[in-house]
Formats: structure tokens, sequence, C-alpha cells
């Protein structure tokens, strides 16, 4: 290898690894997290980068807030539409929250499965009900129960600028 060549290579290299560590550093910092699987459809899709607020009260969190949370080692993200002390129940495809309707214009699709919430869910304290905007193809309370307090990671803010770059 001739020095040019092996000068572009050191160059190339240092760029790898400088990108590495930006990446590492920018994904773990805590205000970041790429979303995985489409059950958040059409609000993110599979692969968008999103920023989170991850120091929080429970005060903080209300009616559809996007959050992320963790259950064992699987990370999730999902709109709250329970908060602690509300029953939800889902009647003829669609969620009841203390006996009222949720208008929800980031699900326009009727439920085909109601899961655990067909015979109503009352939220003890720390709980919330989340569920994906991707409502039949969705792995979330209705499914796997309601979330506490101490199991959220973070407030989606929002999309970040990165996710259009990459898409």
């Amino acid at each position: 290898m001739n020095s040019k060549t092996s000068r572009r290579v050191r160059i190339a290299m240092y760029v790898i690894t400088a990108a590495a560590i930006a990446y590492i550093i920018f994904m773990k910092a805590g205000g970041y997290a790429v979303v995985s699987g489409n059950s958040m459809n059409p609000t993110f899709t599979d692969g968008d980068f999103i920023r989170c607020q991850t120091k929080f009260s429970a005060d903080e969190l209300h009616d559809g807030d996007i959050i992320t949370f963790r259950r064992g080692r699987k990370p999730y993200i999902k709109r709250i539409i329970g908060c602690p002390g509300d029953t939800v129940t889902v009647s003829d495809g669609y969620f009841l929250v203390n006996g009222e309707s949720v208008y929800e214009e980031s699900a326009r699709d009727k439920m085909e499965n109601p899961g655990l919430a067909s015979q109503g869910i009352s939220l003890g304290s720390g709980e919330y009900f989340c569920v994906g905007d991707n409502r039949n193809h969705s792995l979330d309370s209705r499914n796997i129960g309601p979330i506490r307090f101490d199991e959220i990671t973070g407030i989606v803010i929002g999309k970040s600028e990165i996710s259009s770059l990459l898409h």
C-alpha cells in the first residue's frame, strides 16, 4: 500500500470511529430513542428517531402523551389514554375512559381485539393505560396490562430532525 492510500485508510478509520462514538453518545445521552416497529403508525414509523424528556414527575403525564417505557428488557413507545384513578373499557371497538367516549385523531380504525379492556381495567395509583396508535397491530396495555410509573423512561417531545435526513 502506498503512503497516499495508507493516509486515506487512516482518515476513513478516524471518521468511522468518530461517527460511532458520536452515535453512541447521541443515543445513550438519555434524550433520544429509535422507534422499532409500526405500532405507532401513522404518528411514528419504524426507524424514526424521537426526542424524549427523561426527567419528569407523575404530574407531568397526561392523557394523549406519548411515552417510552420498558417492560422487562423490551422497550416500548405508546400513547397514554388512561391515568391513575381512571377506568378504561373497550366497547364496540372503541375506548371509553370513565364511561366517556374517547375521540382519538391518531387512531381511526375500529379495534378488533379489546384484550384485557373488554371488561374494563381500573387503574391504581401510579398506573397508566397505554396503547399504540396503530390499534390493530400493537402490543400494549390491552395485552400486557397497565404500565407502572417506574417503568416509564421518557415523555416523547417529538420526532428528531435526524429522522427526516435518514428517510
